[in-house]
């Protein structure tokens, strides 16, 4: 008996859904890209310079690149704050 009144209701509820989608369509939400090319670029030199501190195979080595790294990161956050913005 439970599993007849919960197929009802599964119906009931796919009619419902069915029934709302045809009257008042999909709800279209539609997004302002707000981060830049230039932006995306450096996320891409981020992600580069963060491989080379992983490929890195000496502590002096590792040490110039995190520096590197943090310069780039630093860049890539002002940026996006500047994005977010405008």
């Amino acid at each position: 008996m439970k599993i007849q009144t919960l197929k009802k209701a599964g119906r009931q509820l796919y009619i419902y859904i069915e029934t709302s989608e045809k009257i008042l369509g999909f709800r279209k939400n539609q997004q302002k890209e707000w981060i830049s090319e230039e932006t995306w670029q450096e996320t891409e030199r981020r992600k580069l310079a963060k491989e080379n501190i992983n490929r890195s195979k000496t502590r002096q080595q590792k040490i110039s690149k995190q520096t590197q790294y943090s310069e780039i990161n630093k860049r890539v956050e002002r940026s996006l704050r500047k994005d977010k913005r405008h």
